[in-house]
């Protein structure tokens, strides 16, 4: 999302979200629907992680396979756009 880990705030996290997911949403070209799809998926995931300050205090501290390890057998996150298992 290309944000400053030591300065970014909800609301920059937030308007990053908002234009790389109008930019990536699967809608948007029929043409790159599957690469869009993936892009798509990665920006949400991304934000799911970012607007939670307890998954993003993990990330920061052990990257994403401490996401994958840490969080996944305690709890799951419903957010934006839907369901994700780290």
């Amino acid at each position: 999302m290309n944000l400053d880990r030591e300065t970014a705030t909800h609301e920059s996290i937030a308007s990053a979200f908002r234009q790389l997911a109008l930019q990536f949403h699967p809608m948007g070209s029929k043409t790159n629907l599957d690469t869009n799809m993936r892009k798509f998926n990665q920006i949400c995931e991304a934000y799911e992680v970012l607007s939670n300050k307890d998954h993003k205090a993990v990330f920061d501290e052990m990257g994403e396979a401490g996401l994958k390890t840490g969080i996944a057998a305690n709890a799951s996150s419903y957010g934006a756009c839907g369901a994700y298992a780290y």
